[in-house]
């Protein structure tokens, strides 16, 4: 089946730069022959749609939440986040999971980053001082970690197992990412990755420690922000990350 790929205007604002890049993407790299485009400030509300007697299965570019709403009320799934898979826990041995109320006192406090990873781009405990118990919720799923000394972070896009991009998101831009640590990551991730995914690392100079590079976290390429990646595949890797949901 053909694509239509429905590009929500409301939402590019939330994009910065890269709105309008989303919009030239659109305009320039999106096969006129088989798929087509759409603008509107209405998310889209059916599976597909029929123009000129062919059929268009739709693909919403919009934000996390609008797409997160599309997903439940069209298809009836949910958009969970991947967070740090258990592939990659290797490189981040502090990493651990734990339900609000199991997390341990003493990790409570600013040593450490804790982070709800049951709903995408939700509370973590970065802006906080001190403790936080009041701010954990008992039910809620949350990642525990020793903060680090980031000192650049990088956001890797991957399709088909292959890096199509590596762009500077944080900090230094001269403290680049161990290229070999990144392959390593995406060939033991590979089983179980989506087909079109990004990857945000960050390189840590932690005392006492090489310099390293470490996972933050993984996310399929849905509402992801680009950070200047501009690519022909890019519809396809849109079309890519939407199917990943569609089959969990």
């Amino acid at each position: 089946m053909d694509r239509l790929f429905v590009v929500d205007i409301t939402a590019l604002p939330e994009y910065g730069a890269d709105g309008e890049l989303i919009r030239y993407i659109c305009e320039h790299y999106i096969s006129k022959a088989l798929d087509r485009v759409v603008y509107t400030s209405n998310p889209p509300c059916e599976k597909s749609v029929t123009y000129r007697d062919r059929e268009y299965h739709v693909i919403p570019i919009t934000s996390v939440e609008k797409t997160e709403e599309y997903l439940k009320t069209v298809y009836g799934k949910d958009m969970p986040p991947v967070e740090v898979p258990q592939e990659l826990r290797q490189y981040r041995l502090d990493y651990s999971t734990f339900k609000g109320s199991d997390i341990p006192k003493d990790k409570l406090n600013s040593k450490y980053f804790i982070k709800r990873i049951d709903k995408l781009k939700s509370w973590n405990s970065l802006l906080y001082d001190g403790d936080i118990s009041s701010y954990i919720e008992p039910d809620a799923l949350y990642s525990v970690g020793l903060r680090h000394n980031i000192l650049s972070e990088w956001r890797i896009f991957v399709y088909k197992g292959e890096v199509m991009a590596c762009q500077n998101y944080l900090g230094e831009p001269m403290e680049f990412p161990d290229p070999e640590r990144i392959k390593l990551m995406i060939y033991q991730y590979k089983d179980n990755a989506p087909s079109a995914y990004t990857m945000d690392v960050a390189v840590t100079a932690n005392v006492g420690e090489k310099i390293k590079t470490i996972p933050l976290e993984v996310h399929p390429f849905v509402a992801c922000g680009l950070y200047g990646f501009e690519d022909k595949v890019i519809p396809d890797m849109w079309d890519a990350g939407f199917q990943w949901y569609l089959k969990q």
